[in-house]
């Protein structure tokens, strides 16, 4: 009688999936793992914690801005780079073509002060500036949901690749 690798690869990780119990199985199967790629209830456990603290906090960042709902469906850093240079060039900035979005809202930003802060600009210049305001506002609101999807997208990443790890037993 030869031994079997297979038999003997099954009494080292436990058989696959039957160390499992029922519900933990079911668990599983609801968030989309599949539970034969588990080598243990303990791992199961970890695995099923990870997975619904990436969920809670995938939902907090989502649930945190219901006002930005539409800004986050379209509006990428390129795209608030090209709004931003638009508003600083009807402002009469003249930028770098190499400034960062931080950098040039920043600019933006000094300039709109400077004009609502003196003393020697007249109503209709300090009207159109406080105009300038809220619209970069609204970029730097975009902007902020941007990075916060991205740090969101890089956590989720991380993740999934410690999930990976503890899949592949590593």
């Amino acid at each position: 009688m030869g031994i079997n690798p297979t038999s003997l690869i099954n009494s080292y990780f436990g058989a696959g999936n039957s160390l499992l119990s029922e519900e933990t199985r079911r668990r599983l199967i609801a968030l989309g793992i599949d539970p034969s790629t588990v080598n243990s209830e303990a791992q199961a456990q970890i695995i099923i914690q990870n997975v619904l603290k990436a969920k809670k906090m995938e939902t907090e960042n989502i649930s945190a801005k219901p006002e930005n709902v539409q800004q986050r469906c379209c509006a990428g850093e390129i795209e608030l780079m090209k709004k931003a240079r638009e508003l600083a060039q009807k402002m009469g900035l003249q930028l770098a073509n190499n400034l960062t979005l931080d950098e040039i809202l920043k600019a933006i930003s000094v300039q709109i002060s400077k004009v609502l802060n003196s003393d020697t600009a007249d109503k209709s210049k300090k009207d159109l500036y406080e105009e300038y305001n809220q619209e970069l506002a609204a970029i730097d609101k975009s902007y902020e949901v941007v990075k916060n999807n991205e740090n969101a997208l890089i956590l989720s990443m991380n993740m999934n690749a410690n999930i990976n790890k503890m899949i592949l037993g590593l």
